[in-house]
């Protein structure tokens, strides 16, 4: 299997991080120069105007737009040269339980067009969502549902890749893409136990939040979730219309 890593260039620590502990596991990858929200034109005509508005110029919502577009990146490279399936990885994953038969195994033998091998949520609350199907596991990894936010471990088949590039230009951050895939006829699951965590080191989107003023810090905490409870699903409702109807 195919395994990328989202990297930006200005943060050699992660690459080097990285490399490091995926070498001490033998994995090979290629890296991904990802879109950088402080340079990137591309990033202005996504921007979201009314985060703009409430969180200053230089948006809360330019990281997230900025790790959409680069996903979008390796997304249209599985198109462009036929990837049928590929690990994608950013630059702070960090593996906490490895077992090299991920890179041989075909998600699709499971009915699934996306495996998540890692969250940002704690390891528990897995235990908490949904079982896809109890009987079926993965490598001895149970299989769950449920919204939990994370993209930064994730194998996903040419099939997602082709629905997630259909509804481009609709874009919302990627943690959010990927954990309402059912409303794009795209099966999904998550392992339990995960595969892999966070390493810890700030994102720029961690970084802009601490430089918010109180004001926007409230705005923020009323606007997310509005956004993942009201917004997204009626988006993926329309969205999901316009697949079935394409």
């Amino acid at each position: 299997m195919r395994v990328f890593v989202i990297n930006l260039a200005r943060r050699p620590d992660r690459l080097a991080t990285i490399t490091q502990d995926l070498k001490d596991h033998g994995i090979s990858f290629e890296r991904i120069d990802a879109i950088d929200a402080k340079t990137n034109p591309l990033i202005k005509k996504f921007r979201r105007s009314f985060f703009k508005v409430l969180l200053g110029k230089r948006s809360y919502g330019d990281g997230p737009t900025a790790n959409y577009l680069s996903n979008c990146k390796i997304w249209q490279k599985m198109v462009d040269e036929h990837i049928e399936q590929a690990l994608i990885l950013e630059d702070d994953a960090k593996l906490v339980s490895w077992d090299k038969r991920f890179l041989d195994i075909n998600i699709k033998q499971f009915g699934l067009d996306i495996l998540r091998l890692g969250a940002v949520n704690e390891p528990n609350l897995l235990e908490k969502l949904t079982y896809l199907q109890p009987e079926k596991t993965i490598l001895g990894r149970k299989l769950v549902t449920g919204q939990i936010w994370g993209n930064f471990a994730t194998i996903v088949t040419l099939t997602a890749a082709k629905k997630f590039l259909f509804h481009k230009k609709y874009w919302f951050p990627a943690d959010d893409y990927q954990s309402f895939e059912k409303c794009f006829g795209i099966k999904y699951a998550i392992v339990s136990p995960l595969v892999w965590a966070t390493s810890g080191s700030e994102s720029d989107v961690e970084l802009v939040k601490k430089k918010l003023s109180t004001v926007q810090s409230v705005l923020l905490k009323i606007i997310k979730p509005l956004r993942r409870r009201l917004l997204f699903p009626a988006i993926h409702s329309y969205l999901r219309l316009i697949s079935s109807l394409r």
